[in-house]
């Protein structure tokens, strides 16, 4: 019976034993199935990572205007705003009204300039073609003498006196030229004369009404003091009056008390005492009015009288200024009219009677030598004054070394620069856009003081903007270009851009053991700009990489 028992509990045992080796292989070959699953799941996690690659990099506008005035001042006007569109020529910043007025004031001195030394180069230009005239004629005369010499005499000397002939005329007409000219200018020599005679009858009108206002501010002082004088007076006087009635009030009271009072003789003439006391009033009311009247002068600080005829002193000084100044002018404008200063055409007209003068004077020589024949040591002299006039002709054409030429045409040249150079100067008080553009930045306030080399603004064209990156030559076979790309720029949007991949530089580059290669990437930027855009973190993703 022990031994049956024992055998079923060998047996119970073994059977135990056989299950748990079967929930044993059961469970390890459930946990091997998930364990292949999981590093299935695991493996098409990564494939789905691999297939977008994240490229940073940074933001550029290589499209970009950095600005400044080239010049020293200060701001004035700003005229744009962070962010404005702007079109090429657009005021953009203007500098302070003193300077933009110094920089057109020395433009116009300039052209003052450019004019005066033009003009003087026009008058010796003038007077040098007069010359090579004057010398022309005086050989074409030289020669005519010459041959009237060798042919007949008589016709030298006819033809020698129709020259003297037209010179004659020459000279009249010119003569009457230079004096419809100078009667044309007496209307305004008298003109200028009746400005002078004005101005200077305005400066003695004004000399007058200062003197006056002066003689009227004195007398109005010496009145105040006679007036103060006067109530000072008054006012002892009304002291003096009320004590001598407070006086013989005083006296009668004593009189009475000393005399009559004590041995109760007579009785207190009231009467007399009111009469007293009534000069009393009278003598007090004076002082206060003698008082008032004081202290109403001492008080008076603002005397309108006064006042008013310092006032008038004050503008007929202003009348006497501007008088002076008008004199001045008028006897310039005068002076320029008479001395010929005001026009080259007076000097021309002069110079054209002088040099007729002279060709008449050399005719009638000319005719005066001639005699009554022609002589060996006249067609001498003749053939010598030829040659003569011949050279000197030569120098006055070709000369290479006119010096006062060069020395006014150098005059003008430089005149003509330092008018470009005030111009530009003077353009550069107004800054403009040099492009279509966006205001980037705006680097100065209004009241900066800047000089030529101040960045005050600059400008980028937004659609230029390009996000620069590094892709790892891993990547270098899932990216192509043009291919469409997101820019994200957290900070400026949560949205991405759409970019558009433009180069992939094909040289390498090696940092820290990594091999990159630059790519550029074009950003459709449909945001408003913001200062430091560039700046702004930014980085790209590839999606659906090959």
């Amino acid at each position: 019976m022990k031994s049956t028992t024992d055998n079923n509990s060998i047996y119970t045992s073994k059977m135990k034993y056989i299950l748990y080796l079967v929930i044993f292989c059961a469970i390890a070959f459930t946990y091997g199935c998930s364990s292949e699953q999981e590093v299935d799941e695991t493996a098409e996690d990564i494939n789905i990572v691999t297939s977008e690659i994240k490229i940073q990099g940074s933001l550029y506008f290589p499209s970009r205007h950095i600005l400044s005035f080239d010049t020293n001042g200060e701001i004035g006007q700003i005229n744009v705003s962070l962010g404005d569109n702007v079109v090429a020529g657009q005021t953009l910043m203007v500098l302070d009204p003193t300077t933009k007025m110094t920089l057109e004031q020395s433009a116009k001195q300039a052209q003052v300039n450019l004019d005066t030394a033009t003009e003087k180069l026009n008058l010796y230009q003038t007077n040098q073609d007069n010359k090579i005239a004057a010398k022309k004629l005086a050989l074409d005369t030289a020669t005519t003498t010459y041959e009237q010499l060798i042919n007949d005499h008589d016709k030298k000397v006819a033809d020698k006196e129709k020259l003297l002939a037209a010179a004659n005329s020459t000279l009249d007409s010119s003569k009457k030229t230079l004096a419809n000219f100078e009667h044309s200018q007496s209307a305004k020599i008298t003109k200028a004369e009746q400005a002078v005679k004005k101005a200077e009858q305005a400066v003695s009108a004004a000399k007058l009404k200062i003197e006056t206002a002066e003689d009227n501010l004195s007398a109005s002082d010496i009145v105040k003091s006679q007036s103060l004088a006067q109530a000072e007076k008054t006012q002892e006087a009304a002291v003096l009056t009320l004590q001598t009635a407070q006086d013989a009030m005083q006296t009668l009271k004593i009189g009475w008390l000393q005399t009559q009072a004590p041995f109760r003789k007579g009785s207190f003439d009231f009467d007399k005492v009111d009469r007293y006391q009534a000069d009393i009033d009278v003598a007090q009311k004076a002082l206060d009015k003698a008082n008032s009247d004081l202290e109403n002068l001492l008080d008076d600080d603002e005397d309108l009288d006064k006042i008013d005829l310092t006032n008038k002193l004050r503008v007929a000084e202003l009348d006497l200024d501007t008088a002076n100044n008008d004199l001045i002018t008028a006897k310039q404008d005068l002076k320029n009219i008479t001395d010929g200063s005001e026009t080259l055409t007076y000097q021309e007209r002069k110079i054209a009677v002088t040099v007729a003068e002279e060709q008449v004077e050399k005719y009638i020589r000319d005719i005066e030598d001639l005699g009554e024949k022609p002589s060996d040591l006249s067609v001498a002299d003749s053939r010598t004054n030829i040659e003569k006039l011949t050279a000197e002709l030569e120098e006055l054409l070709y000369d290479p070394n006119n010096s006062e030429y060069e020395l006014n045409a150098a005059s003008v040249k430089l005149a003509q620069q330092q008018l470009e150079d005030a111009l530009e100067n003077a353009s550069k008080a107004t800054l403009k856009s040099p492009a279509d553009a966006t205001v980037y930045s705006i680097n100065a306030d209004l009241d900066d003081l800047i000089n030529d080399s101040s960045i005050v603004m600059k400008l980028v064209e937004p659609q230029s903007l390009i996000f620069n990156g590094s892709l790892e030559g891993d990547y270098l076979d899932d990216i192509t270009l043009n291919q469409n790309v997101e820019v994200h720029i957290p900070k400026l949007r949560t949205q991405p851009f759409k970019g558009l991949v433009k180069e992939i530089k094909q040289e390498p580059i090696t940092k820290r053991g990594i091999i990159t290669f630059p790519v550029i990437i074009e950003i459709e930027l449909d945001a408003n700009i913001v200062q430091d855009l560039e700046n702004y973190h930014a980085f790209v993703l590839v999606k659906n990489a090959p």
